[in-house]
């Protein structure tokens, strides 16, 4: 348990936090097999059939990668016949009524893990297309189409932040006004298309001259 718990505080990488149960139940299944064979209770070739708990867990903790839990699904299928074949004493009718009812469950659990990693994938990506949206439209609510600097809405939200923000600390607050000497002749002579031109090239060259925290 401590050894788990170490595990998971220190590793940082999800991929491997998600192949922790299922490469441990190997391990469980080859002490669950030696544990019988070593037993003389006549009721072994019963408990071998417990075994099947072992995969199905492997694979329903199996939520981020698919292709890993197939490895591990073998291990734990080919170490539950190795050790259903010592349990029963090699008994090949044993054997196979054992394989043929842990064969369904093997295909099972095999599913369930596929599922289970396709609807996380699935909800991870439109979680990420909803927060990409999210911003997309926050972006699009906040930003002049023409110049793409921030509207009057966003300047409106700001600037009570930064009025606030200064009362507190007692920061002082400065704001720079500027205008477009003839700008009206300028789109009566030359039309709206230079003047946007214009428009373009001042926004240009207010973010070329103010800082990030401006």
């Amino acid at each position: 348990f401590t050894l788990c718990c170490l595990f998971f505080y220190y590793c940082k990488r999800i991929e491997w936090l998600d192949l922790y149960l299922p490469y441990t139940t190997i391990a469980a299944t080859s002490i669950w097999f030696y544990l019988l064979t070593q037993s003389n209770n006549q009721d072994v070739i019963t408990f071998q059939y417990a075994a099947v708990i072992f995969i199905v867990q492997a694979n329903m903790g199996v939520q981020v990668r698919f292709f890993p839990s197939i490895i591990s699904s073998f291990f734990i299928a080919f170490t539950t016949c190795l050790g259903g074949n010592y349990a029963s004493k090699k008994d090949l009718h044993q054997l196979f009524i054992f394989s043929f009812a842990y064969a369904p469950i093997v295909m099972f659990s095999i599913y369930i893990g596929w599922n289970s990693t396709y609807k996380n994938r699935q909800n991870f990506l439109n979680r990420l297309l909803d927060e990409n949206s999210r911003k997309y439209l926050n972006q699009m609510a906040h930003t002049d189409a023409l110049t793409g600097l921030h509207n009057r809405r966003y300047f409106d939200q700001l600037a009570i932040q930064y009025i606030n923000f200064a009362k507190e600390q007692h920061y002082p607050l400065y704001l720079i006004l500027f205008d477009v000497d003839h700008f009206k002749k300028i789109n009566d002579g030359y039309g709206h298309d230079v003047g946007d031109q214009i428009l373009k090239g001042i926004a240009e060259i207010s973010n070329q001259n103010t800082r990030e925290q401006d």
